[in-house]
């Protein structure tokens, strides 16, 4: 259908539209257009032996993910995903897809129930729910959060790429064996990277209209005035909590975590901390959870609706100034280092990291093998 639309060759039309934008160079539905010393040649287990898989051309299947890629290529495309949190102003750059539609991809379509994954007997079971997005999987759990992902497997290659949102981690696990089980060491590896903290979340950037509301809410709560209020709150604020209660309601806020005054974070505009009492139970709470690190005391605080807006125009978080932690989750050009393939080395799966665009290499407790060029799916 793409060739008779678009006038051209099915990977002309891939190459010009998508690889080409990307800059996914080292990409290609052709093996004749792969050097041989960065070719990866296929394979399949017979038994105890390993023997070469025969190449599968270019043809009607080509469509289902029949290119050969490289880390460093399909980081690009990873990257993209990444890049479409969170949702903002910014020109959209060079991408073939707006990041609207990127996003959209990564939201579930067709939802599916929940599951505990297979784990050890001594392991804790984690429940997981989601389903499938726009050509994607997009998976969430308690702990994680949401990640997307896909695999793809060929005649003598197995690969998956999985990301992270949250955090713009992105893990790339390919290998030369006949659907090699590369899925378990992205996902063992993502998860690993995602625990450790290695990149902070991604912070939700508020609107104009929700930023302009932050120094009223600022000073409501460090002096109510009603005049102020009557000139911002909606004709439901007074009829869902009346205005006497909900000034008192903020005046004992205040009076608990103490004095409150903008954190040092994003240039002195970050979170109001204190602390007062609030705060300090918090920490503690905290630092039970930690096993004794130091907490973080949280307090949220609806602000106002705008005239005509949605029913809160944002929040102000009030967290403790000392302690260990982090606050906003949100849903939101390749480096060095891709290695050549090797003939005749035994197969296995290579993980690569792909963190807001930056390949490296990821450490997992399982050895993983040389860096490859292979051949899986790449859309």
């Amino acid at each position: 259908m793409i060739t008779n639309v678009a006038g051209a060759e099915y990977r002309e039309v891939v190459r010009d539209r998508l690889l080409g934008p990307l800059g996914m160079t080292a990409t290609a539905y052709l093996e004749e257009e792969v050097p041989e010393p960065r070719l990866a040649h296929g394979y399949v287990r017979r038994e105890e032996a390993l023997v070469r898989e025969g190449a599968d051309g270019y043809g009607a299947l080509a469509s289902m993910g029949g290119v050969f890629t490289s880390v460093r290529d399909l980081s690009r495309w990873v990257a993209g995903f990444l890049d479409a949190f969170p949702a903002r102003d910014d020109p959209e750059g060079p991408h073939p897809l707006r990041r609207a539609s990127r996003r959209e991809m990564q939201q579930v379509q067709r939802a599916f129930g929940p599951w505990v994954a297979e784990h050890a007997p001594d392991a804790e079971p984690v429940a997981t729910a989601g389903g499938y997005g726009l050509g994607l999987f997009v998976l969430r759990d308690v702990e994680l959060g949401t990640t997307v992902s896909h695999a793809g497997g060929y005649p003598g290659y197995g690969t998956h790429m999985a990301w992270h949102p949250a955090t713009g981690l992105g893990v790339i696990g390919l290998g030369n064996l006949r659907y090699a089980p590369v899925r378990p060491v992205v996902a063992e590896v993502l998860a690993m990277l995602v625990r450790a903290d290695v990149a902070p979340r991604r912070r939700v950037v508020p609107g104009a209209a929700v930023a302009a509301m932050r120094p009223v809410v600022e000073r409501l709560l460090e002096r109510w005035d009603d005049a102020a209020a009557d000139e911002v709150f909606a004709m439901n604020m007074d009829l869902d909590e009346p205005r006497e209660l909900r000034r008192a309601a903020v005046a004992k806020v205040t009076d608990e975590v103490g004095p409150l005054r903008p954190s040092e974070e994003h240039g002195g505009r970050g979170p109001l901390v204190a602390g007062g009492p609030a705060a300090r139970r918090g920490r503690e709470r905290g630092r039970d959870r930690a096993g004794g690190a130091g907490g973080r005391g949280a307090l949220r605080l609806a602000a106002p609706r705008l005239p005509g807006r949605g029913r809160r125009a944002g929040h102000v978080d009030v967290r403790a100034r000392d302690g260990a932690g982090r606050a906003g989750d949100a849903q939101g050009g390749p480096g060095p280092g891709v290695g050549r393939g090797h003939r005749g080395h035994a197969p296995g799966p290579r993980a690569g990291c792909a963190r807001r665009g930056l390949v490296g290499r990821a450490g997992s407790r399982r050895r993983p093998g040389p860096r490859l060029s292979a051949r899986g799916r790449a859309a």
